[in-house]
């Protein structure tokens, strides 16, 4: 058998996925920084496909080119039944309303609840109703009873790359900070996207992880250090070092656990896998032979150090 056949990988990467993960009845893949069609977003597509997963979760940046229309851009994904289920509005876009209406969201922020999961989705780009916002997200998180509190919006919470800065919206990062704080033990996890990395990593004790490596991807340094501003620790669990990503997310609410698996399409294999417990990361073998692991330390608080 040639390993380096197409199909042979293939197969392997959904063997991989059913036999360590199971067919869970839900099942989410996150495609952050999306907006773009070319031969790297079809790959990704392709992947999902493959895989036999059906709901998307979009975590902004869903169009660059604004001479395009959204159809240009997402028609090869809905024609093949992908469905984006959760999303969220980024600093790309043709206007809000036309990014809200062509995606059907309830509005600019919400929340979706579906068996086990409640999903509640932050406006992080327009900077407006930041109060409202913040009642809004504090007030989900106490009337949940559901197993898992994902939260999803588009600018990471923590500088986790060259590029960008948290302090890019510092004002909407520092008013939900506190609720953060307030409901860690009760948030599952955070998916943003606008860095072009697939990684994971720790805001406090919250996972967080950051899928924006669908068509282009950046340098993704491992970042881990203490914030001057409030005394945050931030710590990359892995990233990516190349390579174009989707994240498969599979939810086992009888046991209570998330699996995360940073699927490389262009490789056709799943780069990592991490387990997030209640109170405990587990990353599997495959994470130590691919990618970052975050022993790097960089200096994050000067922000004279961040491009456009």
């Amino acid at each position: 058998m040639c390993w380096h056949n197409s199909a042979m990988k293939k197969s392997l990467l959904i063997l991989f996925i059913l036999i360590n993960h199971a067919v869970f009845a839900q099942t989410y893949g996150i495609i952050g920084d999306a907006g773009h069609w070319n031969e790297y977003s079809k790959n990704v597509r392709d992947s999902i496909l493959h895989s036999g997963v059906k709901k998307l979760i979009l975590p902004g940046d869903n169009i660059y080119d604004t001479s395009l229309q959204y159809t240009d851009v997402w028609g090869p994904w809905l024609s093949e039944n992908l469905k984006p289920f959760v999303v969220g509005l980024g600093n790309h876009h043709r206007s809000i309303e036309e990014e809200i209406e062509f995606f059907n969201m309830p509005g600019k922020y919400y929340s979706i609840i579906e068996q086990s999961i409640r999903f509640i989705v932050l406006d992080s780009e327009t900077l407006s109703e930041l109060d409202e916002q913040a009642i809004f997200l504090k007030r989900e998180l106490e009337k949940s009873e559901e197993t898992f509190n994902v939260v999803v919006f588009h600018h990471p919470p923590a500088t986790v790359s060259y590029r960008h800065g948290w302090k890019e919206r510092e004002a909407f990062h520092l008013k939900m900070k506190p609720i953060f704080d307030q409901f860690n033990e009760k948030i599952s996890l955070i998916i943003n996207g606008h860095d072009h990395i697939a990684s994971l990593f720790t805001f406090g004790e919250i996972p967080v992880v950051v899928s924006g490596a669908v068509f282009e991807t950046r340098p993704a340094p491992a970042f881990s250090y203490t914030r001057e501003l409030d005394g945050v620790k931030v710590k990359t669990v892995w990233g990516n070092s190349e390579g174009f990503y989707w994240v498969r997310l599979d939810f086992d609410p009888k046991r209570k656990r998330i699996w995360v698996n940073f699927v490389r399409s262009d490789e056709e294999q799943v780069s990592c896998s991490i387990l997030l417990l209640p109170k405990q990361i587990l990353r599997r073998q495959n994470c130590f032979e691919n990618g970052i692991r975050g022993e790097a330390l960089f200096s994050v608080n000067n922000p004279e150090i961040y491009g456009p």
